[in-house]
């Protein structure tokens, strides 16, 4: 099923249940969702709007767009994911395009033993980047989100699944994009095996991973 926004999120719930005769099981998670997500954004309703850039591949690089149920997870948690107005569910950007803007945040996905990044070769494009990449490329010293040290992973298992994490999804992007900076993070040249190591030797802070989103 391919979901382009929460209330087709939804609907294909329902329409699931329907088709396993479990209609009334499917019904009271929607409302699960629904109500979970209501308390989301409660909880991040008073924080200030930053503009973040989620970019989901460091290669053919692209965001969530509007078709893309992450773009309205981000903005219900106080984001405005940039370029987000653009067609399609990962519409393409360019880095020149997000240094104009100038996001405050930007979001790399992560997952266990992603690997990369892979610039060359049959692997371009698999796996995901790291931050030191991202640091390192054109007028990157122009962008407030590398200035500040905001540069974060985000867990992708969770972040990309239209189903009962929903909730946990949106939660987890409210406090990664609300986390304060940390520079020291732009110093990672290698992509962490897992998401545990992320904050293995750089995070300052007794509660790392609550802190910055990699936690529920």
């Amino acid at each position: 099923m391919d979901e382009s926004s929460l209330e087709e999120v939804y609907s294909k719930i329902k329409e699931l249940g329907q088709v396993i005769g479990t209609s009334n099981r499917a019904d009271s998670l929607v409302n699960f969702i629904q109500t979970r997500l209501e308390q989301v954004k409660q909880k991040y309703a008073n924080m200030p709007r930053v503009k973040v850039y989620y970019e989901i591949n460091y290669f053919y690089k692209c965001v969530p767009g509007n078709d893309s149920y992450i773009t309205e997870l981000i903005k219900m948690v106080g984001g405005d994911p940039i370029f987000s107005k653009r067609p399609g569910i990962a519409p393409a950007v360019t880095w020149e395009e997000v240094v104009q803007v100038n996001p405050d945040v930007i979001m790399l996905p992560l997952w266990d033993h992603a690997g990369g990044p892979y610039f060359e070769g049959p692997e371009r494009g698999n796996g995901t980047t790291t931050p030191y990449e991202i640091a390192s490329r054109p007028n990157a010293d122009k962008v407030n989100a590398i200035k500040n040290g905001r540069v974060w992973y985000i867990d992708s298992a969770k972040t990309k699944q239209a189903g009962p994490k929903i909730p946990v999804a949106a939660d987890l992007i409210g406090k990664t994009i609300h986390a304060r900076g940390n520079k020291a993070l732009l110093k990672m040249k290698v992509v962490p095996e897992e998401m545990k190591d992320v904050f293995s030797s750089v995070m300052p802070w007794n509660t790392p991973y609550e802190l910055c989103g990699l936690t529920n």
